[in-house]
């Protein structure tokens, strides 16, 4: 025989996360691109780092490669997401009387 067996060999992908983050179940994107936490499950890291979407920038950290072409439709699809909230809310604002003081009242605009 001239290598471990199959069950024992260590797969490629765990040879490259950290040794000292290999046993706890969460990673920190320090670079996030959508609307969401920063962060993820390790097998979601994983998944990220095999697929070359991010790298491993410390222990508990992976960094996304934002010239990655689905990491740049992720920031653009998150970017509208975000637009569309906040157009959808508009307001009007007016001074009214609120047991002695002036407040600005919030109403919202009609469509």
């Amino acid at each position: 025989m001239t290598g471990p067996p199959l069950f024992l060999a260590t797969p490629k992908i765990l040879t490259d996360v950290p040794q000292d983050r290999k046993q706890t179940g969460q990673v920190r994107i320090t670079n996030q691109v959508l609307n969401q936490r920063a962060a993820v499950r390790m097998r979601d890291a994983l998944h990220l780092v095999a697929n070359g979407r991010a790298k491993w920038t410390g222990a508990n950290q992976i960094s996304l490669i934002l010239s990655h072409p689905q990491n740049l439709y992720k920031a653009e699809q998150a970017r509208r997401d975000s637009e569309r909230a906040t157009s959808r809310v508009e307001f009007d604002w007016s001074p009214r009387e609120s047991g002695g003081a002036t407040v600005m009242q919030a109403r919202r605009a009609k469509s």
